[in-house]
C-alpha cells in the first residue's frame, strides 16, 4: 500500500477510496459471475452438502481470469488485513491467485475474511471518509464482516440440523473452530469500529449479538430462536398479527411455545430460556394490545373486523397457553417479577 511523502501511513479520503474500491471489487466479481453464490448466507455450505458446483459458461472463463488480475485488488486487501477465500475449498486457506492460472483453477465465488485483526483495525482507523464517501465506506466495512456472520450461521444452525456421519461431525467441528477464531478477530477490531463510527450497521450489530451469546454458551439456542423468526426486528412476534391469517399466526406462536418448553424442560435447562420467555411474553402483549385497541386513530382501525376478530380469537386461546404451559413464569411476569421494556 502506498505511503505519504512524509513516510506516514496513507489515510483520509484517498485511502478511503482505495478501501472502497478493494472491497467493492470482490462484490463486483461475485455479482457478475455467480448470481449471489458468494453471499454470506451460503458460506461454508460445501462443508455439509457436497452438491455439484455451479458451472460457468465457457465464454466467461477468459473474462473471469482477466478480472481476477484486473479488478480484484488482492494486494490492497491483504495489506488491509483481509484475506480472499474460495468457499468451495474446505481448508478455507487464503487464496493465492499466483497459483491459480489455469481456467479450471479459477474460483467460482469469493468471500472475504479478516485475516489479521491488528492490521484491519489499523485500516479502520485510517478511514477518514469525506461525507459523500461515508455510505460506501460503511457498506464496505459491513461487507468485510459479513462472511463471519454467514460462517456463524452455518456452524450454529439452530439445533434443527445435527451432523450424522463422521465426515459431517468433522466438518462441524472444523466450522466451529473457524468461528472461535473469527469471533476473537471481531473482538479485537470492535473498538476500532466503534471509535470510527462503524458500529451502526446491521452486520456489526448481529455479530455483537452472536458474540454475547457465544460467550454465554447460548449461541445455539439463540440461533434456534432466530430460525423460528423470533428475533426479526420488523416482522417479529409483536407484528405477526399485522400480515398473517389466524392459522399461520397460531402456528408461529405454537412453535414458539414448543421451543420455549424445549429450552426449559431439558435435563439442564438453557440459561437462554428466561431471556426468550421475557421477550416473547412482552411481544405477545404488544400484539394483543394492537388487536384490541379502541382508539379511532389506532392502526388496527385500518383493518376490517372480519380480519381482526378471528385473530383476536386466536390470541385468546394462546393466552391460556401462557397460563397452562408456563404457570410459574407467567405468574412472575404478570406480577411484575420479570421486568420488560416495551416500546
Amino acid at each position: 500500500m502506498s505511503e505519504t511523502s512524509h513516510g506516514h501511513p496513507e489515510q483520509g479520503p484517498e485511502f478511503t477510496q482505495r478501501f472502497i474500491g478493494a472491497v467493492g471489487s470482490v462484490r463486483e466479481y461475485n455479482d457478475r459471475h455467480v448470481s449471489g453464490i458468494g453471499q454470506a448466507a451460503s458460506f461454508l455450505t460445501g462443508l455439509f452438502e457436497h452438491g455439484e458446483e455451479e458451472k460457468v459458461a465457457p465464454h466467461e472463463e477468459a473474462q473471469m481470469e482477466k478480472e481476477l488480475v484486473q479488478i480484484l485488488h488482492t494486494d490492497d486487501l491483504r495489506a488491509m488485513g483481509i484475506d480472499l477465500i474460495d468457499p468451495s475449498q474446505p481448508a478455507l486457506e487464503p487464496l493465492d491467485l499466483s497459483e491459480a492460472t489455469a481456467e479450471e483453477d479459477q474460483p467460482t465465488s469469493l468471500i472475504m475474511l479478516i485475516g489479521n485483526a491488528d492490521t484491519f483495525a489499523d485500516t479502520i482507523r485510517r478511514l477518514k471518509p469525506a461525507p459523500e464517501q461515508r455510505p460506501a465506506a460503511a457498506e464496505g466495512v459491513e461487507q468485510a464482516l459479513s462472511a463471519t456472520l454467514g460462517l456463524i450461521r452455518v456452524a450454529y444452525p439452530g439445533g434443527e440440523v445435527e451432523p450424522e456421519t463422521d465426515e459431517e461431525l468433522m466438518a462441524a467441528g472444523f466450522a466451529k473452530g473457524v468461528v472461535d477464531k473469527q469471533i476473537g478477530v471481531f473482538l479485537k477490531v470492535k473498538p476500532a469500529l466503534t471509535e470510527e463510527g462503524f458500529a451502526e450497521g446491521r452486520v456489526y450489530k448481529k455479530l455483537a449479538e452472536y458474540t454475547t451469546h457465544f460467550f454465554a454458551g447460548t449461541l445455539e439456542d439463540y440461533r434456534g430462536a432466530e430460525e423460528l423468526h423470533l428475533f426479526e426486528e420488523q416482522f417479529g412476534p409483536a407484528q405477526w398479527q399485522i400480515d398473517m391469517g389466524p392459522e399461520q399466526m397460531a402456528e408461529r406462536w405454537s412453535k414458539a411455545f414448543d421451543y420455549l418448553k424445549q429450552l426449559r424442560d431439558r435435563s439442564s435447562p438453557s440459561p437462554f430460556f428466561t431471556e426468550l420467555f421475557t421477550k416473547l411474553r412482552a411481544d405477545f402483549d404488544v400484539s394483543r394490545a394492537w388487536l384490541e385497541a379502541d382508539d379511532p386513530e389506532a392502526p388496527r382501525r385500518n383493518y376490517p373486523d372480519r380480519y381482526v376478530k378471528p385473530l383476536q380469537g386466536v390470541m385468546d386461546g394462546l393466552a391460556k397457553r401462557w397460563e397452562e404451559d408456563f404457570p410459574l413464569e407467567n405468574t412472575f411476569y404478570v406480577s411484575g417479577g420479570i421486568e420488560t421494556e416495551q416500546d
